[in-house]
């Protein structure tokens, strides 16, 4: 079809699409409205929910990163509030597990990582900066 072939927008081509669907829907049976569909897809080559379907995509893998991140923060927690317990013993007070467990990943980071040389007051002095 030479309209097939003609230059329309990606706008132009979803509001005909839409407006296809929507008066087809209302008149005719599910088995036409249906060839219509493959139809005008075919004739314009276009996914007419692919902007959709990319959000949705997004924002999974989004969704997904956020859970793996805050998984990981949550084991970080677990592991200074340990470390901090077999070092500190006693001095280790529900005040600054609490401040553990309210910690962002760089600073309890840091405290992992230096958990032989810092002290307890470096430790409760970056808990308050976080």
């Amino acid at each position: 079809d030479e309209e097939a072939k003609m230059k329309i927008s990606r706008d132009l081509k979803d509001d005909i699409i839409t407006a296809t669907l929507v008066m087809t829907r209302t008149v005719y049976d599910e088995m036409l409205v249906e060839t219509l569909k493959r139809r005008v897809r075919e004739m314009f080559n276009v996914d007419i929910f692919e902007k959709e379907r990319k959000l949705l995509e997004e924002e999974k893998k989004e969704a997904i990163e956020k859970s793996k991140l805050e998984g990981e923060l949550e084991k970080l927690r677990e592991v200074v509030s340990k470390l901090l317990l077999n070092k500190f013993k006693e001095k280790y007070t529900k005040e600054l597990k609490e401040k553990v467990r309210n910690g962002d990943m760089e600073t309890l980071e840091y405290i992992a990582d230096h958990i032989f040389d810092i002290t307890l007051d470096e430790i409760k002095k970056l808990l308050s900066n976080s």
